[in-house]
């Protein structure tokens, strides 16, 4: 039976905020130290405790911005990266699958600039094996709708399709003929030069 893989990894990016958010809960350590030291306001060391506190809570809790591996849909089995990259092996038959459009709101001052779509959050649940995976992850991130495509093609007992993508050498479309109007517009702006 066919299998579609879609390559997973965790973004450069993320571990670029993970790296910001450790220099930041080293200041605040060091912060810490220094008011234990010689002495300062004790709501100083509880903010600095927060910046401390930092890095882990945004680890633990963007466990879903995390894989390494691949996501493969068939007919008899759909796998997904887990914890320590083992797969974790979901029934199609009995597959849930709920997905969160991920979207950021920029602001400022309280006035909201752009709103910015960031990706799908997929949650697949079977009994009691449960996985989040951010399209993000996807080495490929315009394969996302693919992949939700194939997911649901193996819920329903059909095969998958992977994505249809157009080969890299193929010729670009040929160009549309000119209008009337554009022709005499281009002879206009010639005789101007």
């Amino acid at each position: 039976m066919a299998t579609i893989d879609y390559p997973v990894r965790t973004s450069p990016l993320y571990w670029v905020v993970v790296a910001v958010l450790v220099a930041i809960g080293l200041f605040g350590l060091s912060t810490i130290g220094f008011t234990l030291l010689y002495g300062g306001p004790w709501t100083l060391t509880l903010l600095t405790a927060v910046l401390v506190a930092l890095p882990p809570i945004y680890i633990l809790g963007t466990p879903e911005y995390r894989a390494r591996g691949q996501i493969r849909v068939g007919l008899d089995a759909v796998e997904v990266p887990g914890p320590g990259d083992q797969p974790l092996r979901f029934d199609p038959r009995t597959l849930q699958l709920h997905l969160t459009r991920v979207r950021v709101r920029y602001t400022i001052a309280m006035l909201p600039v752009a709103d910015v779509q960031r990706g799908t959050v997929l949650e697949l649940r079977d009994g009691h094996l449960r996985r989040r995976i951010s399209s993000l992850t996807l080495v490929h991130p315009e394969h996302a709708a693919a992949l939700i495509d194939d997911l649901e093609r193996v819920r329903r007992g059909e095969p998958p399709q992977g994505p249809q993508t157009r080969p890299l050498d193929a010729p670009p479309p040929p160009p549309r003929p000119q209008s009337e109007l554009e022709r005499q517009l281009e002879r206009e702006l010639a005789a101007l030069d």
